[in-house]
């Protein structure tokens, strides 16, 4: 008669708590797979509509029995997982598998926690892909461009409420566009693209990242795509997928060269302001305006632009006024911006000052980020359209 003993596995508590919040998040109402394998690692993953979530921890495995691939209900693991944070988890935690049982044990100390299993093929949807490299790209750049591109997405689930991802290895540049239609703004960014992708023509895909769950501390993310996701890879075991989404593009490549044109910037001003001095006059100016009750229409923000000073106002007969400096010292300018979009673009940007390069009220307004070298950052060009023209069409 053959004796089966009980698997058993053992992790860092710190260790397992972390890759199981980066996989539970993701599918955290279906279910988490194991992978054991022969080498002392363990697979965790798991796939929601986000996408797939996958990392590899270390661990100590005895009696290492046939079946190497268990489903874990996540409402149950994520559970013990809360059970470990509050108990301070601090040492090792062990989980033991008995043969044909229908949950696994988790030890720590004297804390018994059953987590139930689930019966399930071991496979994911995303096994199927089949990914090709694109490149490498810094992380820590690649993530505040898409949170940046992604204040200017707007809430409708659409074509200009996704970003707008374009890999050219031509130029070395991943290009991130994010638009509400009103402010569009795109984010360049360096990278090195892979041996095999330098031959290929430039990819282009919609995402709607969610940024939240692709936090880690790496210094350097792997890209690659199948024709149905983006895939992250973040060294140490850490994967991320991402589901390309399917919509008509924005021609924002095409809007960019109509609204750059030097007939459409004819007598244009480049006028300088401080980014928080903007915000804080502009708020102050609607701060009469009942926001509950208020009209887009009704947020409208004047800048009457003149010999270095720019007093703000709203539209309403009774608004405060407050005055910002500028360098600008040309005819007077009278600007007006949406009060929504002036503070949505502006809080997407990164530096003190900008350049609002104002020609008439028939094209957008260019808003240029000003490094402290003082010289522009030619990595981010953004638009705003005035109110004036927020019902025309891009051309």
């Amino acid at each position: 008669m053959v004796i089966r003993r009980n698997m058993k596995i053992t992790f860092d508590a710190k260790e397992l708590i972390a890759a199981s919040e980066w996989v539970i998040k993701v599918a955290p109402n279906g279910a988490i797979l194991m992978k054991v394998l022969e080498n002392s690692t363990v697979i965790f993953r798991a796939e929601g509509n986000a996408g797939m979530r996958s990392i590899t921890l270390n661990a100590h495995i005895d009696d290492m029995d046939g079946k190497n691939s268990y489903d874990f209900s996540a409402p149950h693991l994520d559970k013990m997982i809360s059970a470990l944070i509050k108990k301070h988890a601090d040492g090792q935690v062990s989980f033991e598998f008995r043969p044909h049982a229908e949950e696994a044990m988790v030890s720590y100390g004297t804390l018994k926690f059953p987590v139930a299993l689930l019966f399930g093929s071991g496979v994911l949807p995303s096994d199927s892909e089949i990914f090709s490299p694109i490149g490498t790209a810094d992380y820590g750049d690649l993530m505040e461009y898409l949170r940046s591109a992604n204040k200017l997405t707007g809430k409708q689930q659409n074509a200009e409420s996704m970003i707008d991802l374009t890999f050219d290895a031509a130029d070395s540049t991943i290009s991130i566009m994010g638009t509400d239609k009103v402010v569009l703004g795109v984010f360049y960014l360096s990278f090195i693209p892979d041996d095999e992708y330098k031959s290929g023509k430039p990819s282009r895909f919609l995402v709607v990242p969610d940024l939240n769950n692709l936090k880690t501390d790496a210094d350097m993310v792997s890209i690659s795509e199948s024709p149905e996701s983006m895939k992250l890879g973040f060294g140490g075991g850490k994967i991320a997928t991402i589901r390309k989404q399917e919509a008509s593009m924005f021609p924002w490549g095409r809007l960019l060269k109509n609204v750059k044109s030097k007939s459409a910037r004819e007598d244009e001003a480049s006028i300088m302001v401080n980014v928080r001095d903007v915000i804080t006059s502009s708020d102050i100016a609607i701060s009469l305006i009942s926001q509950a009750g208020s009209s887009i229409a009704s947020k409208i923000i004047v800048m009457n632009v003149c010999d270095g000073k720019i007093p703000l106002r709203s539209e309403e007969d009774n608004s405060p006024v407050d005055s910002i400096s500028t360098d600008y010292r040309g005819d007077e300018k009278t600007i007006r911006f949406n009060y929504d979009e002036l503070k949505t673009a502006l809080s997407a940007l990164s530096s003190e000052n900008v350049y609002l390069k104002y020609a008439n009220d028939d094209v957008p307004v260019i808003v240029e980020q000003i490094s402290q070298d003082g010289e522009i950052d030619n990595s981010v060009f953004m638009l705003i359209n005035t109110p004036m023209n927020n019902h025309k069409k891009p051309r």
